[in-house]
């Protein structure tokens, strides 16, 4: 059996992908985690309780892992340190980074390729704990990998957004939350702006492959479709719901205006190319209408609770009035 290690485990992400595993008895799995979140889940598991960001992680290098599954790694320096402790004790390590790493002000009308300019993290950016420097210290984290390439095999994964079950961001749910039980939604700029999404069961899939297959170090972007405009993917939500509401385009300057918050509208962040690792590995991702049904249901069950993320029902009815 293959010895597996996930750092993280029991949110959205980390979640998914242990589910995933679970399902293949050839992997043996243990999680290491600050034992916070989700505490009852995966009561069969082995776990190691300990928090990365202190010396907890030497309890990591104790033993020898076959991969590690890095959900969790935000900062350069904890992660050079556990880097340095599994140097010789792990074959495999399977970092998921983010497309944040890309520097959006050199966009130059394309989706960005793996090969891209991305971004910069100075000294002090690799210790920030603000969101503005997230994708700085991630691609922080990502070139540590290159000290390493000669000891520990790296799979570096790029997701763009992603959605799936369990995903408490509300980011792609605050529009589905629109679309079944509003008639009349906002919509900026029409829903013509670009992007692509990734589906959390074909990241989960993906690592699975990775764990159990022979690669070379390498970097992917993942993403579950190619860039398509908004209401693409809102026309998918409206099948899966069986809704079919009015929307309201809104502009950019109206929004900025303003000072609204859309989910998901984020402009050119958020077109990634996934041609890489489609074409290495020959992956048959997700049809996106099956993925965004999947997506549905999960909240069904839920029972459709009301979003936190974005402007609110009440703010938005009113600005509804005002454009009409």
């Amino acid at each position: 059996m293959k010895k597996v290690l996930i750092i993280g485990g029991t949110n959205f992400v980390g979640r998914n992908i242990v589910e995933q595993l679970l399902k293949n008895k050839s992997l043996e799995l243990c999680l290491f985690n600050r034992n916070k979140t989700n505490t009852n889940l995966f009561p069969n598991l082995r776990k190691i309780t300990g928090d990365r960001e202190t010396n907890d992680i030497e309890k990591i290098a104790e033993e020898n892992w076959d991969t590690i599954v890095d959900v969790s790694a935000y900062y350069p320096d904890s992660l050079s340190r556990l880097l340095q402790l599994v140097s010789g004790k792990t074959k495999k390590y399977i970092f998921i980074s983010t497309a944040s790493v890309y520097d959006f002000d050199k966009f130059n009308g394309t989706p960005f390729k793996e090969t891209d300019q991305t971004v910069n993290c100075s000294e002090t950016e690799r210790t920030d704990t603000t969101m503005h420097t997230y994708g700085k210290r991630k691609k922080a984290c990502e070139d540590l990998f290159k000290q390493y390439e000669d000891a520990i095999n790296y799979t570096i994964l790029r997701p763009g957004i992603i959605y799936g079950q369990y995903d408490h961001t509300d980011r792609l749910y605050y529009w589905i939350y629109r679309i079944k039980n509003n008639t009349e939604i906002l919509l900026p700029e029409t829903g013509d702006f670009l992007l692509n999404l990734s589906f959390m069961n074909d990241i989960a899939e993906s690592i699975e492959y990775f764990i159990t297959h022979e690669t070379k170090n390498n970097t992917y972007n993942i993403t579950t479709h190619s860039v398509i405009p908004f209401h693409k993917i809102l026309a998918g939500i409206e099948k899966a719901l069986n809704k079919k509401p009015v929307y309201i385009p809104i502009t950019k300057e109206t929004i900025e205006k303003e000072k609204l918050s859309f989910p998901l509208y984020h402009g050119n962040l958020l077109q990634i190319d996934n041609s890489k690792i489609l074409k290495e590995f020959h992956f048959h991702f997700s049809e996106l209408e099956n993925s965004l049904k999947n997506t549905v249901q999960f909240y069904a069950l839920k029972n459709y609770p009301l979003p936190q993320t974005g402007i609110s029902l009440e703010e938005e009815q009113k600005i509804i009035q005002q454009l009409k």
